[in-house]
């Protein structure tokens, strides 16, 4: 964390914001649990017209050294247009940071420290008198690698899961990819040269 953000935390009556930015097709939104911020060479406001707040951020913890954990995400739409941009926006990016504000300024205290980014998942409508929100599950690049691939093998099938290409014509047309290719099991024809020549039988007898 920035020794200036530390610093600042210390005093008496800290200003905290968190502040999020979600790259959705058409746009990048940015917002604020409260106020408006600049850091970055961007500003993040309060609310959007359209997409409405932040009303909620699950926990935002550290994962285990076999797990990776990211946050739930909740937005209050304001509009249905905004509602329905915020729903397609499944596998969308979006960042989160954690700073502090000089209450007297507003000016931003430091470098706001990077605490969780990944990308939206599965979104989920909930629905209550005068109110509704849209809460997003998340993943992030870190848990794709924590995912087991002892399944995985070098097969045509796989090829084309990993790339997904339409026109991927992958190991369509490799004849060898399924032979096990045993270390050593042919002689290393000039492999290792001296002056007088190649030496390969003399390796083999030495190497028996």
């Amino acid at each position: 964390m920035d020794a200036v953000v530390v610093a600042a935390w210390k005093e008496a009556n800290p200003h905290a914001f968190i502040a999020i930015s979600l790259d959705l097709a058409e746009r990048t939104v940015r917002l604020t649990s409260g106020g408006t911020v600049t850091f970055g060479g961007h500003t993040y406001h309060p609310e959007d017209a359209a997409i409405g707040v932040l009303s909620e951020i699950g926990e935002v913890e550290e994962g285990e050294v076999d797990s990776a954990v990211t946050p739930s995400l909740t937005f209050a739409p304001f509009t249905d247009a905004g509602l329905a941009e915020l729903a397609g926006g499944q596998g969308a990016a979006f960042e989160i940071h954690w700073g502090l504000v000089a209450p007297d300024t507003g000016a931003v205290i430091g470098a706001p420290e990077l605490v969780a980014r990944g990308r939206l998942n599965v979104p989920t409508l909930a629905v209550a008198p005068g109110v509704r929100g849209l809460q997003f599950s998340t993943y992030s690049e870190e848990q794709f690698q924590l995912l087991d691939d002892s399944q995985s093998r070098l097969t045509a099938a796989h090829h084309k899961s990993v790339w997904g290409a339409v026109n991927e014509d992958g190991l369509n047309n490799v004849t060898r990819y399924n032979k096990k290719g045993f270390w050593r099991a042919n002689d290393p024809a000039g492999a290792i040269t001296t002056p007088g020549g190649a030496v390969s039988a003399g390796l083999d007898l030495f190497l028996s």
